[in-house]
């Protein structure tokens, strides 16, 4: 059984990690669109060879381990973004605790913010009171 104070506790931090989540996920989003400028400098680096073939060579394949690794930092920005706006959601309709908590795992990786965030949220849903949250509300909705 959950008091009151516990309670009111655990609404105030699924509300914070709501308004967190919405934050960190337009942060993230927005940085994932400013890594298209590194996509975009590697396309400039490979079309502009110059020097010897042995440079060129290696300026190319440069070029293009610059592009692959810029892709992968937007794509996982993006997903991370959008993975964030969405948990803000599920916190506010207590619904898909399995997915928070993923979200949560997956935000660790972003280093230093996402994984700030992605602890405080591992921390504050394993509690029981917060999973019982979560479970009521499921089972509110199926009736």
């Amino acid at each position: 059984m959950m008091t009151q104070l516990t309670g009111t506790r655990d609404r105030e931090h699924l509300r914070l990690l709501e308004i967190f989540h919405y934050i960190w996920g337009t942060i993230s989003c927005l940085w994932g669109l400013f890594g298209l400028l590194y996509v975009r400098l590697g396309v400039l680096m490979s079309t502009t060879f110059t020097g010897s073939p042995q440079n060129q060579n290696f300026s190319h394949v440069f070029s293009e381990l610059w592009i692959a690794t810029s892709v992968f930092g937007v794509v996982l920005f993006e997903a991370s973004g959008l993975l964030s706006l969405l948990a803000g959601w599920k916190y506010r309709k207590r619904r898909s605790y399995w997915f928070c908590f993923v979200v949560a795992i997956v935000n660790c990786l972003l280093v230093p913010v996402g994984t700030a965030l992605g602890v405080f949220s591992m921390f504050v849903l394993n509690r029981p009171s917060v999973k019982e949250l979560f479970y009521r509300q499921l089972t509110s909705a199926a009736t």
